[in-house]
């Protein structure tokens, strides 16, 4: 375990293997039994509480089949309505469940029209 676990630093890895998580539909439990991983370590890692090696960052993309071309990509911040998504995550699990299906009907129209 990393000597730094009490600071916080949030680097563009530790948010880019947070993207990659949450773009495959992963909980940190279920990555932590993917990759043999504690679920506590996998945790300090992404919130910036330790040291990612690259070691750390190889086993991670194999257990999500994810190639280092798009490691790469997703490094440079190709998804520039991340922070937003979060946002609205943390509004939508704040809505009473009879808003929450009005919501559902709304998203899914616009989710329709698109196409």
């Amino acid at each position: 375990m990393s000597k730094r676990n009490k600071i916080t630093i949030i680097t563009p890895e530790s948010e880019a293997l947070k993207r990659l998580r949450y773009k495959s539909e992963l909980s940190l439990r279920d990555l932590s039994e993917r990759m043999s991983y504690s679920f506590s370590r996998i945790y300090q890692i992404e919130s910036g509480k330790e040291n990612i090696s690259e070691a750390y960052i190889k086993k991670f993309l194999s257990a999500l089949e994810i190639s280092w071309e798009e490691w790469n990509l997703e490094l440079e911040g190709s998804d520039e309505f991340y922070e937003l998504r979060q946002k609205c995550k943390k509004l939508v699990d704040e809505i009473e469940p009879k808003k929450l299906e009005l919501l559902y009907g709304l998203l899914g129209s616009f989710c329709l029209n698109k196409n």
